[in-house]
């Protein structure tokens, strides 16, 4: 989505549901709260989704998590949240860019 000029940087997902793939054909959804220097993610409000021996779907909520870099298969943002923060810092920026200093 480059020449929007409301480009997007790690910070701006904070505060974001996810939903995050991970390792053994699981998922977590939850909301992003923190990335470390490696890449890992912190996880609030957390839900595992799994499927059991019979294959049915089942779910647990964990809360808190921190999902290792290496267990990350694919990421997912919400779409309708991720375009309300980009409409939100392209106008700010554009505000910013009016103030006089």
């Amino acid at each position: 989505m480059s020449g929007s000029g409301a480009e997007l940087s790690v910070v701006d997902y904070i505060s974001l549901p996810f939903k995050i793939e991970i390792v053994n054909s699981r998922t977590v959804k939850g909301v992003l709260i923190a990335v470390d220097d490696q890449s890992n993610l912190l996880i609030s409000d957390a839900t595992e989704y799994y499927h059991d021996d019979e294959n049915s779907l089942r779910h647990r909520n964990i809360g808190l998590v921190c999902v290792p870099k290496a267990a990350i298969v694919k990421v997912e943002v919400d779409r309708l949240e991720y375009e309300k923060t980009k409409r939100w810092k392209l106008k700010n920026k554009n505000i910013q860019g009016k103030v006089k200093t």
